[in-house]
């Protein structure tokens, strides 16, 4: 195998790996998981990482042609961020024109 070969396979076997671990957090860690989890004295705030998964799962699935999947992704992230700050808005709207894009 040449040099090129290797790193593309080891870019899909990295791509099908993350996306396995998402898949796990998403339908096993996030029903067990509160937004505000307590730590101790302090509190993590978990959800916060919830939306940024969901845009790393749709755009995963999407690249393994796994449309239907890609879709619900970007429509949770959509939903939980589509009233956020206007930092967040740029990134929104990348979620809608991919999941346009997967609707055609």
């Amino acid at each position: 195998m040449t040099e090129s070969g290797r790193r593309t396979t080891l870019a899909v076997l990295g791509t099908l790996a993350m996306l396995a671990s998402l898949r796990f957090r998403r339908d096993r860690t996030w029903r067990a998981t509160l937004i505000v989890e307590p730590i101790a004295l302090g509190f993590a705030q978990t959800g916060m990482t919830w939306a940024r998964s969901f845009l790393l799962i749709g755009d995963l699935a999407a690249a393994q042609g796994q449309r239907q999947e890609a879709a619900d992704a970007y429509r949770r992230f959509i939903d939980l961020w589509e009233r956020g700050d206007p930092e967040v808005q740029p990134i929104v709207s990348r979620a809608r024109t991919a999941l346009a894009a997967l609707a055609n």
